[in-house]
C-alpha cells in the first residue's frame, strides 16, 4: 500500500434544494452542505490558514465533540437521551461542535438563516425575538410577528406530544425544552412555519407547517455565526421525520475529498443504493438520537479485534453511532489501543503521537506498508480504502481513530469518505457501497 495521498474527507458546499417526483410518485430534495472549515462559503473560512491548520481544527473539534458524554446505561432504550437536572432531554452530542452548516429561510417573507446540522437532535430551533437569554449572533434575531405563516402551536395537540419528555404547556402554548452534552440548552415555544430552501432551477421549495422552535432562552452557546440548529436525528420532529412522507423516508450521501468538489445528500427513492457490492446494517432508532449502529469488531490486516470497553462487551447492539459531523472515529479506550499496537506491528514502527492533534503518527516513506483495515458491523463487513484509515499531515501518515475517552463511539465522516450511504428509517437499516464519490453526481 502507497503512502496515502494528502486527502481529507470534508464536504463544503452551498445548500441546495430540489424537490421533485418520480416514477412511484416519492419526492425528492438534494442537499449541500457547508463545511465549518474547509467551506469558502462558511464564515470561519479564514484564506490565511493552510490545509494543515484546518486539519487540525476539524480534529480537536472531533475529540471535544464527545467529551463530558455521559455513558449509556445497560437499557438500550435510554440511550442516547437523559434527562438533566432541569428535567429536560440532553443529547449525546455538544450543540456547537459539528462540522457541518446549512442555509435555510424561514417564515413568509422567507429569511435566510444559517444553521448547524445535528444528526444527535431531532428538533430545529432558531433564535427569537423576544429572547430572555440569547448568545451574540451577527444576524438579527428572527421575529415571529414579521412572518405571516408562523404560527403557536397549543399545547395539547398531537405534534406538541411528539417533544416526548422535553415538552410542557405555557399559558396553553407548547414549550420545548432541549439541553446538549456540552450543558448547553434551548428553551421556547414550538410553532409552525415554513421553511424554505433554494432550489438548483432556481426555483424555491417550501415546506409548509413545519414544526420549528423559536428559542427564547439558548445557554451555553459561544458562536456568533449561527442562528440555531437544524435537527437530522430520528426523533418524530426531526427534518426526516417531517418529510417522511414526500421522501420514504430515505436518504443518502456520498462524501468526497473537499479538495475534488461537492458530495450530494439525496432523498426519496433517487437515494436508494443498487449493486451486487451493497451490504447493509441495521441500527436502533431512539427519540431524539443519532443513528446507532452494532460494531462487532475491527480488523487490522487479518488480526480480528472484539469490540470491548468498560461497560460492554463484544456486539452488543447499539455500541457506536454514524456521525457525519464528527471527522474521527473515536472507539473506546480498551479497543482503540489494541488497534493501535497492530497497526504498530504492522508498519514495524512504534510511531509517535502528534503534539498538534494528538493521533498516532508515522514518518513514512516509499517502504513502509500500512495496513488494511476493516469495521465489521452487524451484517456488513466494511473494509476502509487508504484514505479512510490514516490521513497524511506535515506531521507524517496519521492514525484516522482515536480514543473516545469516556465519550461515545462515533463512525466519523473519514471512514465513509468515497461509500455511498443509505439510511432507510423504515426497516431501520444503513446501506454501504464503495464508491468513486467524485463520480457521483
Amino acid at each position: 500500500m502507497t503512502t496515502p495521498s494528502r486527502r481529507f474527507s470534508l464536504v463544503f458546499i452551498l445548500l441546495s434544494v430540489l424537490v421533485h417526483a418520480d416514477a412511484n410518485g416519492n419526492g425528492g430534495f438534494s442537499v449541500h452542505l457547508i463545511h465549518r472549515d474547509f467551506s469558502p462559503n462558511s464564515p470561519y473560512y479564514n484564506s490565511l490558514e493552510t490545509h494543515h491548520d484546518r486539519v487540525q481544527t476539524a480534529i480537536r473539534r472531533s475529540i471535544s465533540r464527545t467529551n463530558g458524554v455521559s455513558k449509556r446505561s445497560s437499557s438500550v432504550a435510554s440511550f442516547p437521551t437523559n434527562a438533566n437536572q432541569n428535567g429536560n432531554i440532553t443529547t449525546t452530542l455538544n450543540a456547537i461542535g459539528g462540522d457541518y452548516l446549512m442555509n435555510i429561510s424561514i417564515g413568509t417573507p422567507p429569511r435566510q438563516l444559517l444553521v448547524y446540522t445535528d444528526t444527535g437532535s431531532s428538533i430545529t430551533w432558531v433564535q427569537c425575538k423576544p429572547c430572555q437569554d440569547c448568545y451574540e449572533q451577527n444576524e438579527p434575531l428572527f421575529d415571529p410577528k414579521e412572518s405571516s405563516s408562523y404560527k403557536n402551536i397549543h399545547c395539547l395537540t398531537p405534534v406538541c406530544f411528539k417533544l416526548g419528555e422535553s415538552m410542557s404547556c405555557e399559558n396553553k402554548l407548547c414549550k420545548y425544552d432541549i439541553g446538549y452534552g456540552d450543558k448547553s440548552s434551548s428553551t421556547g415555544h414550538l410553532a409552525f412555519e415554513t421553511l424554505t430552501f433554494d432550489s438548483t432551477s432556481g426555483r424555491p421549495v417550501k415546506i409548509p407547517q413545519f414544526a420549528i422552535g423559536c428559542g427564547h432562552s439558548n445557554e451555553g452557546f459561544k458562536d456568533v455565526y449561527s442562528n440555531g440548529m437544524i435537527g437530522l436525528g430520528t426523533g418524530k420532529l426531526s427534518l426526516i421525520s417531517q418529510v417522511g412522507a414526500k421522501i420514504d423516508s430515505k436518504f443518502s450521501y456520498c462524501l468526497v475529498d473537499a479538495d475534488i468538489g461537492s458530495s450530494k445528500f439525496n432523498f426519496g427513492s433517487h437515494a436508494e443504493i443498487t449493486g451486487k457490492d451493497v451490504v447493509s446494517t441495521p441500527f436502533i432508532t431512539v427519540e431524539d438520537g443519532l443513528y446507532y449502529l452494532t460494531l462487532q469488531a475491527v480488523s487490522v490486516n487479518d488480526k480480528r479485534i472484539p469490540f470491548k470497553s468498560k461497560e460492554e462487551t463484544d456486539g452488543q447492539e447499539g455500541n457506536i453511532a454514524i456521525d457525519s459531523g464528527t471527522t474521527l472515529t473515536l472507539l473506546p479506550e480498551e479497543m482503540y489501543s489494541d488497534i493501535v499496537s497492530e497497526v504498530k506491528k504492522a508498519t514495524n514502527s512504534e510511531g509517535f503521537i502528534s503534539s498538534e492533534t494528538g493521533l498516532l503518527c508515522f514518518k513514512a516513506d516509499k517502504n513502509t506498508k500500512f495496513p488494511s483495515i476493516t469495521f465489521h458491523f452487524m451484517g456488513a463487513d466494511i473494509k476502509l480504502q487508504d484514505g479512510n484509515s490514516f490521513l497524511s499531515t506535515p506531521d507524517g501518515v496519521c492514525l484516522t481513530c482515536h480514543s473516545a475517552s469516556d465519550g461515545d463511539a462515533l463512525y466519523g465522516n473519514l471512514a465513509q469518505m468515497d461509500f455511498l450511504i443509505e439510511y432507510d428509517l423504515k426497516d431501520k437499516k444503513v446501506f454501504f457501497k464503495p464508491t468513486d464519490c467524485s463520480k457521483n453526481k
